[in-house]
């Protein structure tokens, strides 16, 4: 029982710091930097919290009270360990019109 409660207590600190560094990404990435560092601990500690959430199903712990969801959420820290590795910083994603943007473009190609 010891190594089912150190998992889920390793479980929560990955799932804790991976958190933590998404919801503060917008103050980090203000230096290419601290964004990179921030990236990288983020992209480990989901991937570490993937690896415990799968430990934690394969040696009957539960989380939340549910034995069955260890798992889909450590493909879930997968699938953001993979996004958080990704850099989209200055890059377009949305094809579409943006009317701000291409009104900004017009008003560049006046002035010049």
């Amino acid at each position: 029982m010891a190594l089912v409660e150190l998992m889920q207590m390793a479980t929560g600190l990955f799932c804790g710091t991976a958190m933590i560094i998404w919801m503060s990404i917008a103050t980090m990435s203000r230096s290419a930097k601290t964004e990179a560092v921030a990236q990288r601990v983020m992209f480990y500690s989901c991937l570490a919290a993937a690896v415990s959430l799968f430990g934690l199903h394969y040696s009957g712990g539960s989380i939340w009270g549910s034995e069955a969801l260890a798992r889909p959420l450590a493909v879930i820290c997968i699938v953001v360990a993979i996004s958080a590795n990704m850099n989209l910083k200055g890059e377009t994603i949305q094809k579409g019109g943006m009317r701000a943007l291409i009104a900004k473009r017009q008003r560049d190609a006046e002035e010049e």
